[in-house]
């Protein structure tokens, strides 16, 4: 609209001029200034934006203005109390006065503010503090008693301060230590000495376990206890010595063949089978249990049996046999040779015999003895002389004899000695089982008979 005003305006004024168009000459100018402006053309100070012609001989001069307002503001007395400062534009103020800045509007224009300003005197403060050993106090920490001043911003809305800190310090009393209690065994110990009153829960710091541990000892722990002493002071100490002993765990490893007897003191256990038992066996030098840990393993023994040649005429030879219910064993004669068959020669009288067998991965051995029997038959006169009854016998069997008998000897079929008795006359076979025995029957004088008997209960 302004523009089109602006032409039509122009239209008017030079119509008179249209027919001397060819002469007349034209100069148009745009500007822009801060609360007045004066056109060079004609030297007129304008205040106000608006489009301006002057005319000069053949020459028009045509203006386009804008006019920006400054502004000359006086502010309405402000008073800032409790010792605040005052920003105004760019400056910080501290004192009562009046002052006077220059600012730009948005357009660039310089303006002129007045303010009127009170300050105030700065606040006061003044704080009285009785504390224990320490005080913190405006990211200090104080150890003494002491007066203190700062200059200090309560927060960040309020103004700076000036804060006085009267300040008592009062040390703790420090109670001597206790004297020490112990417990045994214990992770947990409960003391309740007379200060404070109420009970305190120790914790150790230490964990054993029976699989690591194998030793004694006396740990200490210093606990401190706080509470008031005096009537002044909340955090006075004292120190208590808790000792917590531990159990003695011995730790015990056994490989052993078919069974074990555990002894000690007046504790005897029998175990046939591989085990892991905790055994009690009294108090340490700490008065705390002192255990075994007993960790067994039983191994099956071999069994070894002799077969062969048990029964021989004098002179001749016997071959024997040796075999085991395990195979991972070897053999050991009483003649030194380790095969499982040996033979012996020219048996002239009663031999024994003996063989061991070992498992060669858990060393445990099992010996069987057996008598080879060198028959002389029971036509000699000696032998004719020697009766026993009853045959068969049930419970006991019983030797005549015109000599004294000096060792009674009885044999299974297999060779085995089931039993031996020196100086008697007679033999309780009432333990044997069923079956038929040879009896070895050596005399005072030397002699050796052989008699067999059968055993029917």
């Amino acid at each position: 609209m302004k523009k089109r005003l602006f032409l039509t305006l122009m239209a008017a004024m030079l119509m008179p001029f249209v027919m001397n168009a060819q002469e007349r000459v034209f100069i148009t100018t745009a500007a822009e200034a801060c609360g007045s402006y004066i056109w060079s053309a004609n030297g007129v100070t304008y205040t106000e934006s608006n489009d301006y012609v002057y005319n000069s001989n053949d020459t028009t001069y045509l203006l386009h203005l804008t006019i920006n307002p400054v502004y000359n503001t006086a502010l309405e007395t402000t008073t800032v109390s409790g010792g605040c400062t005052y920003t105004f534009g760019d400056t910080v103020i501290a004192q009562s006065g009046t002052y006077t800045r220059t600012l730009q509007t948005a357009e660039g224009c310089d303006s002129v503010a007045t303010i009127q300003l009170t300050t105030a005197e700065s606040a006061e403060k003044t704080y009285t503090v009785t504390a224990c050993a320490s005080y913190t106090w405006k990211d200090s920490t104080y150890t003494a008693s002491t007066t203190t001043v700062k200059e200090f911003y309560e927060s960040s809305s309020d103004c700076d301060s000036i804060l006085t800190l009267n300040l008592t310090i009062i040390e703790p009393t420090q109670i001597a230590t206790d004297t020490a209690v112990s417990a045994c065994g214990q992770k947990y110990f409960r003391f309740s000495p007379s200060f404070p009153s109420r009970s305190i829960l120790i914790t150790s710091t230490t964990t054993i376990s029976t699989e690591d541990y194998a030793g004694s000892p006396s740990s200490a722990y210093y606990s401190v206890f706080h509470g008031r002493t005096n009537e002044r002071c909340f955090d006075s100490v004292r120190t208590a010595v808790i000792t917590i002993n531990y159990p003695t765990y011995i730790p015990m490893i056994e490989n052993q063949c078919d069974s074990y007897e555990f002894t000690s003191g007046d504790i005897s256990k029998t175990y046939t089978a591989t085990t892991i038992d905790t055994i009690r066996v009294g108090a340490n030098s700490y008065t705390c249990d002192s255990s075994v840990i007993l960790n067994l393993t039983i191994h099956k023994s071999p069994r070894v049996t002799i077969s062969g040649d048990l029964s021989v005429t004098p002179g001749s030879e016997a071959v024997l046999n040796a075999t085991s219910d395990q195979s991972n064993v070897h053999f050991l004669w009483s003649t030194g040779e380790t095969t499982e068959t040996i033979t012996l020669s020219n048996i002239q009288q009663n031999t024994d015999v003996s063989v061991s067998a070992t498992n060669d991965t858990t060393g445990c051995v099992d010996t069987n003895y057996v008598t080879i029997l060198a028959n002389v038959g029971i036509n000699d006169v000696e032998g004719a002389n020697i009766n026993i009854y009853p045959n068969p016998a049930t419970s006991v069997i019983n030797i005549e004899s015109g000599n004294e008998v000096a060792n009674i000897a009885i044999y299974n079929t297999v060779g085995q000695r089931v039993m031996s008795l020196d100086n008697v006359n007679r033999a309780d076979v009432s333990t044997l089982s069923n079956g038929t025995y040879a009896m070895r029957i050596t005399l005072s004088n030397g002699n050796i008979i052989t008699r067999k008997f059968v055993v029917s209960k």
